[in-house]
């Protein structure tokens, strides 16, 4: 496999989860932020915050994997490089 397609993957995987982060952010800032008062908004709030963690449990799945690529490719790199005839 080539290994620069495959560091551009893992790359291309954080960016991603630190856009997601960046948004779940926003998100969470948009909904403290609600100009509404009482029992529903707080619901609101709560729903919005549980879901942001459950994003955010999965960014970080997003991002494991990335180092788990990035680990892939420093192993290829110890094998020995087959012979071009």
């Amino acid at each position: 496999m080539e290994t620069d397609t495959v560091r551009a993957l893992a790359n291309q995987l954080k960016q991603a989860a630190e856009s997601i982060r960046s948004q779940t952010q926003s998100l969470n800032s948009f909904a403290q932020s609600v100009d509404w008062l009482g029992p529903s908004r707080d619901e609101f709030v709560s729903e919005t915050q549980a879901i942001i963690r459950q994003v955010d449990a999965q960014t970080e799945a997003v991002v494991v994997l990335a180092g788990r690529i990035e680990n892939e490719i420093a192993e290829w790199g110890k094998w020995p490089q087959p012979l071009v005839v």
